[in-house]
């Protein structure tokens, strides 16, 4: 987990601080007579930092709603199935076909975003793997739909509930799929290192200064580190837990051996 934290948010903090050291060379070494211009360089440090900050903000904000959203997603995406598997499951015992169609594509979305018991890589599904829930959720309906007692009112149900809960699956996938542009995190990023190469220009006492600089750097690694985090919420310190859907398949699986038995 260290290692992880670390891998993410090390880059940030080191091109930063050598950015800071940087602008100490060109100070000693390219521009001593540095203060003659410290006004229009101030002035700039200033315009860059209050885009940077904005910006940052912005991206922080939007990271933070796009986790939020796979965490409301896959709830809604677990009560749905919830919901089929309990009217599934009142019409025992003509829908053991059903009941196992329900365990199967609860299974099938464990494997989708948590294969081999580890979150799943951005560019790892596609629509394709979507369309295997779409074919068990329409056998269930066809179950129901044969059943002597088949109600239409919840027929109607589960046809609603299997729409919505397809519907949110690529929703899911089409999110996976866009990630963040990498040229927009370097742009960002280029910023920080400017305002950093500032911070070293403008600075008197190279000790103090790169102590500062070293401190800055870690809020700025630290915010690197939670957009690359929350925007991907499968893997890393974040992640969108399984353990609702787990407790869904664990009951799915055991009312299937009832039934078997």
């Amino acid at each position: 987990m260290v290692l992880k934290i670390l891998a993410r948010a090390a880059p940030a903090a080191i091109a930063t601080l050598t950015s800071t050291g940087l602008g100490i060379l060109a100070r000693i070494y390219l521009v001593p007579d540095i203060h003659a211009v410290s006004n229009v360089m101030t002035l700039t440090v200033a315009l860059v930092a209050s885009l940077f900050s904005i910006v940052l903000g912005l991206l922080i904000s939007s990271s933070y709603n796009t986790f939020n959203n796979y965490q409301s997603d896959f709830q809604k995406s677990f009560s749905q199935l919830s919901h089929i598997e309990y009217i599934v499951r009142r019409m025992v015992p003509y829908s053991e076909s059903a009941h196992k169609n329900v365990l199967e594509v609860a299974a099938r979305v464990k494997a989708r975003y948590w294969p081999n018991g580890r979150g799943v890589k951005r560019g790892e599904v596609s629509y394709n793997m979507v369309h295997a829930d779409i074919t068990a959720l329409v056998a269930v309906l066809e179950t129901i739909m044969a059943l002597p007692q088949s109600d239409k009112s919840e027929l109607g149900r589960v046809r609603d509930l299997a729409a919505s809960f397809i519907e949110l699956q690529y929703s899911i996938v089409r999110s996976l799929t866009n990630v963040m542009p990498l040229f927009l995190l370097l742009v960002i990023f280029g910023w920080a290192c400017l305002l950093f190469l500032f911070y070293g220009l403008l600075g008197s006492d190279v000790h103090l200064t790169l102590t500062v600089a070293a401190l800055a750097s870690l809020a700025i690694s630290s915010a690197y580190f939670l957009i690359s985090e929350l925007t991907d919420p499968f893997r890393g310190v974040f992640q969108v837990s399984s353990e609702a859907l787990d407790m869904l398949i664990e009951d799915l699986q055991q009312q299937t051996d009832s039934q078997s038995d």
